[in-house]
């Protein structure tokens, strides 16, 4: 039996680039992309940082952006 993976969350550096390129191949591979946007950075600041999560919600869908606090309520 193969295990399929139907969900990731993702989190870490460059919300623009690394983060926002992840969940664009998960998405099309079928695979549910869930940014943690509180626990995602920018090196380019901010600015980098909210066009990264703009062009997720556009991309992907507004609800797979929450913050950490939403997917802990989820789990406990």
């Amino acid at each position: 039996m193969i295990n399929q993976i139907s969900k990731i969350y993702l989190c870490g550096v460059e919300t623009d680039s690394c983060i926002f390129q992840t969940a664009i191949d998960s998405f099309e591979r079928g695979i549910e992309p869930v940014i943690i946007e509180d626990a995602c950075f920018s090196a380019g600041g901010q600015q980098a940082h909210d066009a990264g999560i703009f062009l997720l919600k556009r991309n992907i869908g507004k609800n797979q952006i929450q913050m950490s606090n939403q997917i802990l309520e989820k789990i406990s």
